[in-house]
């Protein structure tokens, strides 16, 4: 959280480890994310497993295996 200067609350983090299961990759991608205002928190929870997610190409590529 450092890294990125986001002075996230704890119920934050819990919400972000709940959504992606403390996937490391997918935990930096929406760090990342965030920290460079391409998507806040809150709509990133919401759109995680949509299209619009930054997760999508990940998971396009998991289900294609």
């Amino acid at each position: 959280m450092n890294r990125h200067r986001l002075n996230w609350s704890n119920q934050e983090i819990c919400d972000l480890m709940e959504m992606v299961g403390a996937h490391p990759y997918l935990v930096r991608v929406a760090l990342y994310q965030v920290a460079k205002g391409r998507i806040t928190l809150e709509r990133l929870l919401k759109v995680a497993p949509t299209e619009e997610s930054p997760y999508y190409d990940h998971l396009r590529c998991h289900l294609v295996n």
